[in-house]
């Protein structure tokens, strides 16, 4: 469901280019917000089912509402801070390049890329144990967002190296005619909220 949501939203944005700017704006934020909502749908629905398969409590599709809250200041912030530490430096590259500086051009803009890509990874792992806090501790979003920041800044590498995981998981399966981006959208989200269980669970009801 996630991934039909990602090519509905691919196919509206190709579209996009062939009206006019105001027109094609307005088609790209209908399908950026039915992304949005219709991935925490499902995103909510794989936590919740994730949660119930190791004997916790969530009510079948989790608490969708709560969590596109969640995902969409985890989405904002990400972008933010990525953009705003790697977009300048990826736009001093570009104007050096032109300049005739190739080679210090593109090493200071793969360095400006990798430098945003980097920090908006991290911002993404602290956010990572919000969906189990929202849909299995059914915590508001906000509550959770602060929960996941104050839980993960202590173990934030192997946290990040499973969201980044799940990001190859999905890159390489998508270029393998997309068929193969199909097991990269839970993994990550089923790999977090094991861990997430390992270290916070403490009080949560069991399945009955």
């Amino acid at each position: 469901g996630a991934l039909l949501v990602g090519v509905a939203t691919a196919v509206a944005a190709r579209q996009a280019w062939a009206l006019t700017a105001a027109d094609g704006v307005a088609l790209g934020l209908v399908a950026l917000g039915v992304r949005a909502v219709g991935v925490a749908v499902m995103r909510s629905r794989l936590v919740a089912l994730g949660a119930r398969a190791q004997g916790l409590r969530a009510a079948p599709w989790g608490r969708p509402v709560a969590l596109l809250g969640a995902q969409l200041v985890v989405w904002a912030a990400a972008a933010l801070v990525g953009g705003g530490l790697g977009g300048p430096l990826v736009a001093l590259g570009a104007f050096v390049a032109l300049h005739g500086w190739f080679t210090t051009g593109a090493a200071v803009g793969t360095f400006g890329l990798l430098l945003g890509t980097g920090a908006a990874l991290a911002v993404r792992a602290l956010g990572a144990f919000a969906p189990a806090e929202v849909v299995v501790a059914r915590r508001s979003a906000v509550s959770a967002l602060s929960r996941s920041v104050r839980a993960v800044a202590p173990q934030i590498v192997p946290v990040a190296f499973l969201v980044l995981c799940g990001d190859l998981a999905i890159g390489l399966g998508a270029l393998a005619c997309g068929a193969g981006a199909l097991p990269g959208y839970p993994i990550t989200d089923l790999a977090v909220l094991h861990r997430w269980r390992g270290s916070a669970t403490s009080g949560m009801s069991e399945v009955r």
